[in-house]
């Protein structure tokens, strides 16, 4: 099957489960599509935290999915950042090179409501930042290495929607081909909270 039409199985199962789910999540590019599907680690027995799911193409026909356990926390006293860190894997099939790898990334993301010290902001605002890296030890197939970085401005319309525009370097170091972007691009989304 066309990676698109995996693509589009996955965020027709994410539409139908999303009555259940914590959060939803689709973001476009001009050349790429993800989408993003995250409920309570509960689902694995594990009392905190998020587990998500990402389905990721592009022009290129990549095909890219994502796992990964996300925990929250904020620093002592009331503060507008919150900090969410945890692993995810990574398995991708590179059309284009007839290349595959998997990894295991660690890292996190930062999200700071500027709204809080602008009274005259009447809808909630974020500014976030997203890290992920995944060293040569961690990584299989044709990948050395792999770098994730998201950098988005956000803001919350109700308190169930939040619009985005973001930036995205998804970056993987491959054995024979050096540094492949599967996404190095702008984009727009939506992300839906139950």
């Amino acid at each position: 099957m066309h990676p698109r039409g995996w693509l589009a199985l996955v965020l027709f199962g994410v539409s139908l489960q999303a009555a259940h789910a914590d959060e939803a999540e689709l973001y476009v590019a001009d050349d790429a599509i993800q989408g993003r599907y995250a409920t309570g680690a509960d689902l694995i027995g594990l009392s905190t935290g998020n587990l998500a799911a990402e389905v990721f193409t592009n022009e290129e026909d990549d095909l890219l999915g994502t796992l990964g356990l996300e925990f929250s926390g904020a620093p002592a006293g009331i503060s507008p950042l919150v900090f969410t860190a945890g692993p995810k894997l990574y398995v991708a099939t590179l059309d284009f090179l007839d290349d595959s790898f998997a990894t295991v990334a660690l890292g996190g993301k930062a999200s700071y409501e500027i709204s809080s010290h602008v009274p005259q902001m009447q809808i909630p605002t974020y500014v976030s930042g997203q890290l992920y890296y995944a060293p040569k030890i961690l990584s299989f197939g044709e990948a050395d290495h792999l770098t994730d970085f998201i950098i988005r401005l956000e803001a919350e319309f109700v308190p169930s929607l939040t619009g985005f525009f973001g930036y995205r370097l998804l970056q993987a170091d491959l054995e024979d081909s050096g540094d492949y972007e599967l996404d190095d691009d702008i984009h727009l989304g939506l992300r839906f909270n139950f």
